[in-house]
């Protein structure tokens, strides 16, 4: 209910997530009585010792030395020690003694060694672990060993001390107790004790021992054992019943955990169905229900009926939809998936010929077929994909079969997941394997284990400079194949594989795994088993129209989303400027394709800006000039207005790009913003493509307004008092700073900044040489009188470095750069908008880093991209949303209707109410003559 919700102050409850919960408690309190029965030691131990030394010498790569003989002799003693077979218990025990004085020995000689190991641990990496790991997977899995032998000695120590004391005697040493105790003393090795029967001093032979040393006189020596075994006996017997207490407690824990959740809160007794969850934040039900059989919500349903907390006609109402799919018939799931078929049955039981065993054989047959037709390996679920959001996460969605799947659109989604074939452990054992040992040749396989996925679905971009970065980060397949690994670990998938890997390997009655008998151990869940008994329907109902979907024709990328479109342009003369627009949701950027456009924040206007159609004359401005021969051109068309060689203006989904050549110079501008800052980076690139050194004298300009756009339209100069500047520099770098003054408490703030970030540059050469910047913030100084930004009198003489309560405020800034002979300069012009002056000093010490740059140019191609996935549009839908905003920006005459037309509209704004559209926002119709 919400009193007992409230306190804790969730977002969501989970119907899924609550009922697998309950199944796990269920199943807990089985495996504690396993775990507690079962003896404290047994063979198990040493082989799981001997697995993890076969992960270190995977990570190990020795030089043929004193050290690494040293290292190879230690490793190959332990093997030999704990390969013994068939080990008494007291062998256990000595083994695990010295088996840990040998692991000790072992990090002993590692660590004067570790600052060579990198140099030693991966020559050549292995094709089955991650090459960047080097010395550290090595001694990562050398304290594994160590740490390992630790806790099973520390285990000995506190339960087993007395034992060893025992099987330290001989049967002369106790014969003085009598007959009964020696066998006492035999029977007691051959089998080491349960924490259970230790706990509870259920070990009769030790209490025959004990009372043998009661009622008869001892010789001096055997009186002292007896002593010390009695103590250590008593020890560990309270010991272990310390821990069964502190178990105990926690399994109490469990069930009033388990009790105290009624699954009845998320049920819809109108329909019999459970919801897909609650929203505690909206106090409501979600709007869709788990309404099939095959379905991760089948645990729910089971732990709900046995609970009593959902009636049984639950399970008749769960829906059994039936098609024909590769020539067998199929049970339905919502997506596909191989987790809604085969998740559940990790807890639940299989008996063969039933409805779910025959269903889910259908579902692993059918993703094998589809497939095998689609030239992939086969294991299709939900997963993550290779797609990054602003933070570099992977995103993740349900990926499924269409043939299995009521819900349509995966066609185009080949994402293959690793621990969908282990889930197929339970149903297909060597397939499953074959399948893995195909994506482990693949390279899905890591240091952890298998990644996440392999995402089939595209072919590889090479064409996109932006993202170079981004695949180097997946790391697809070699040139021309398809595919990108998706080289993330979810603990969830993880915790299903190993579940379904001990379901197969550790057998109980009727073919149950480990965790299904322990599921049914309950008796609750054994009353209502035969509920999973249900027979396969003789002649199933089938959807006549769900067919086998036809292979997709759409091009795709290796990342998941579609291949990129453009607007190119050659030229900026057009008879009206194109937008482009650009967005993180609070810094806005529009720029036209003559160089012209605004930058926003919030709802401030950072640059002036008017809708000029004839002149688009407005915006950041780049002009780049020889020093030398006083040659002058501007990044883009704008403002200087010189005709290049060649220019060519590409709209792409994620910046805008510029490319032209003047005097030998090409200059290359992309403008885009960054997706995690509200900061606005022009990215230029100059290219020497002369035969000798040139001199470059880069300059920027900004006209500013920080101003609501209403309120700088209303009265510009009156705007421009409140706004102040200021600049920081240092011996080679320098930043610019404006705020508006507050006329009153109220107003929202507002702080920009400006500044140059250069790049590393590979030089032929070295001689690529920086000088001094110079900057200014004031607009008559920077224009001239009776001058435009066309051709500014700073160019000729000179910034000012003026700065301060500025009548009217700019931003300029001014580089000169020497480039020799082929040498490249990448620079970055930032302009940063926020709320307080730390904020922005913040961005500009990010930025200031070069690497901060790439990143977001990487991160805004990913970005966008993740835009169109979401709004579920293509490329070139978003292609032609982006042509109509320039309609909508610049005012055109031939988009207008015609005279006789517009006189007919003589309605206001209210009129558009009554078919709710408030008209606050923009509008454009548009009139479709033919379809």
């Amino acid at each position: 209910n919400i009193e007992t919700l409230e306190p804790l102050r969730p977002r969501y409850v989970s119907t899924v997530d609550s009922g697998n919960l309950l199944g796990a408690l269920t199943a807990l309190e089985s495996g504690f009585r396993e775990c507690q029965n079962a003896p404290l030691l047994g063979e198990a131990v040493l082989d799981g010792a001997l697995d993890t030394i076969a992960m270190l010498e995977e990570a190990l790569h020795l030089p043929d030395d004193d050290w690494g003989n040293q290292i190879a002799d230690l490793v190959q003693r332990l093997k030999v020690l704990l390969s013994e077979q068939s080990c008494s218990p007291q062998q256990i025990l000595a083994h695990l003694r010295q088996a840990l004085t040998l692991a000790e020995s072992l990090t002993a000689c590692m660590r004067p060694q570790e600052s060579n190991l990198k140099a030693i641990a991966f020559p050549q990496p292995s094709a089955t672990l991650d090459p960047r790991q080097g010395a550290v997977e090595l001694n990562y899995w050398v304290a594994a060993l160590e740490q390992q032998l630790q806790g099973w000695n520390h285990l000995c120590n506190r339960y087993l001390q007395w034992y060893e004391k025992l099987a330290e005697t001989t049967p002369e040493f106790l014969l003085p107790l009598g007959v009964e105790a020696v066998s006492a003393r035999q029977n007691i090795l051959e089998a080491i004790p349960s924490l259970d029967a230790l706990g509870h001093g259920n070990l009769p032979d030790v209490k025959v021992v004990l009372d043998a040393a009661g009622n008869l006189p001892q010789p001096e020596g055997l009186h002292d054992w007896l002593i010390d075994f009695k103590t250590s006996y008593e020890r560990a017997q309270w010991l272990a019943g310390e821990m069964l207490a502190s178990s105990h407690e926690l399994l109490d824990r469990s069930r009033k955990l388990a009790d105290e959740m009624d699954l009845a809160f998320l049920y819809d007794t109108s329909l019999d169905l459970f919801t897909i969850g609650f929203d505690v934040d909206e106090l409501r039900h979600d709007s869709s229900y788990y309404d099939l059989m095959s379905s991760e919500c089948r645990i729910t349903s089971l732990m709900a009926i046995a609970r009593g907390d959902v009636p049984v006609e639950h399970w008749w109402a769960l829906g059994r939809r039936f098609a024909r799919a590769y020539g067998q018939t199929v049970m339905l799931s919502w997506s596909g998936t191989m987790f809604e078929y085969l998740m559940p049955a990790l807890l639940h039981e299989q008996r063969q010929n039933t409805l779910l065993y025959r269903s889910n054989q259908a579902a692993v047959q059918t993703q094998i077929k589809y497939a095998k037709r689609r030239g992939i390996p086969w294991g299709i679920s939900e997963a993550a994909f290779s797609a990054l959001d602003a933070n570099s996460i992977y995103q993740y969605k349900a990926f499924g079969v269409p043939e299995l799947g009521l819900q349509r659109g995966h066609e185009n989604d080949l994402v293959v997941a690793p621990y969908a074939s282990l889930l197929a452990l339970q149903v297909s054992p060597r397939l499953a394997i074959d399948n893995l040992k195909v994506l482990q040749s693949l390279g899905a396989y890591g240091v952890y284990g298998f990644y996440d996925s392999v995402d089939f679905s595209r072919q590889r971009l090479d064409d996109a400079p932006s993202q170079r970065t981004l695949l180097q980060t997946l790391k697809p397949f070699q040139q021309g194949e398809r595919g990108a690994i998706v080289r993330t670990f979810m603990v969830h998938h993880q915790g299903m594989g190993l579940l379904a890997i001990s379901n197969l390997l550790m057998r109980r009655g009727h073919g149950q795994g480990v965790m299904q008998h322990r599921f049914h151990a309950d008796p609750r869940i054994r009353a209502i088993t035969p509920l999973l008994h249900e027979r396969v329907p003789a002649t199933p109902v089938l959807l006549s129209t769900h067919q086998e979907q036809p292979l997709p024709e759409r091009k795709v990328t290796s990342t998941g989303l579609t291949e990129p479109v453009a607007d190119k342009f050659r030229t900026p003369d057009t008879p009206a400027p194109h937008a482009h627009l650009m967005s993180n949701g609070h810094y806005h950027l529009m720029v036209s394709n003559a160089g012209g456009g605004y930058s926003k924040w919030n709802n401030f206007d950072i640059t002036r800006w008017r809708a000029d159609t004839t002149t688009d004359s407005m915006g950041s401005f780049f002009y780049i000039r020889d020093v030398d021969s006083r040659v002058l051109w501007s990044a883009a068309h704008h403002p200087v207005r010189r005709a290049a060689r060649y220019q060519n203006i590409d709209f792409k989904t994620e910046k805008v790009d510029f490319r032209r050549r003047d005097a030998d110079i090409e200059t290359q501008t992309e403008v885009f913003v960054s997706p995690e800052d509200d900061v606005e980076i022009r990215l230029i690139t100059l290219t020497n493509h002369s035969a000798h050194e040139r001199n470059l004298e880069i300059t920027s300009y900004q006209e500013l307004a920080l101003a609501p756009h209403a309120a700088d339209l209303a009265h510009p100069a009156f705007a421009k008092l409140f706004v102040q500047t200021e600049a920081l520099q240092t011996k080679a770098d320098c930043a610019l700073l404006a705020w508006r003054r507050l006329r009153e408490p109220s107003e929202d703030p507002i702080w920009a900044a400006h500044f140059f970030t250069a790049g590393d540059q590979p030089s032929h050469s070295g001689r690529t040489e920086r000088k001094s910047c110079t900057f200014e913030t004031s607009r008559e100084h920077f224009l001239g009188r009776g001058r435009s930004p066309h051709r500014p009198i700073a160019l000729e003489s000179g910034l000012t470095g003026t700065a301060g309560a500025v009548l009217d405020p700019v931003f300029s800034l001014q580089q000169r750069w020497a480039l020799a002979p082929g040498e490249r300069l990448q620079l970055a012009a930032i302009t940063a908008a926020g709320g307080s002056r730390a904020k922005v000093l913040s961005l500009i010490e990010k930025y200031r880093d070069f690497s901060a740059v790439k990143r977001a140019a990487d991160m805004a191609w990913t970005q966008a991209q993740l835009e169109m996935h979401h709004l579920r549009i293509q490329p070139e839908e978003a292609q032609l949303y982006q042509q109509l905003s320039g309609g909508m920006i610049y005012p055109q005459a031939h988009f207008r209707a015609r005279s006789a037309q517009l006189r007919q509209n003589n309605l206001g704004q209210q009129a558009l109410w009554s078919m709710g559209i408030s008209g606050d926002l923009p509008i454009i119709v548009a009139t479709l003559t033919n379809e």
